[in-house]
């Protein structure tokens, strides 16, 4: 199977309010490597912080945020 190389945004996740925009390509992200294999997502917080030039913590606290805003569970 070959995968595209990319971050791919929903039209409803791009228009959420509720979300940054860090969120969002962090959510997008999770849900796409969810998809690949076993419905989960195993990246680190250094996966995200390479993929969107920010810091591990910076990531942490996104992931965090997304936790809080019931969006993801981990």
């Amino acid at each position: 199977m070959t995968h595209s190389k990319g971050i791919w945004l929903s039209i409803e996740l791009l228009h959420d309010t509720s979300l940054t925009m860090q969120e969002k390509l962090i959510l997008s992200e999770i849900k796409q490597l969810s998809e690949l294999d076993t419905k989960q997502c195993y990246a680190s917080n250094e996966h995200f912080a390479k993929l969107l030039n920010i810091s591990k913590k910076s990531a942490s606290n996104t992931i965090s945020s997304l936790v809080k805003k019931d969006k993801i569970t981990v």
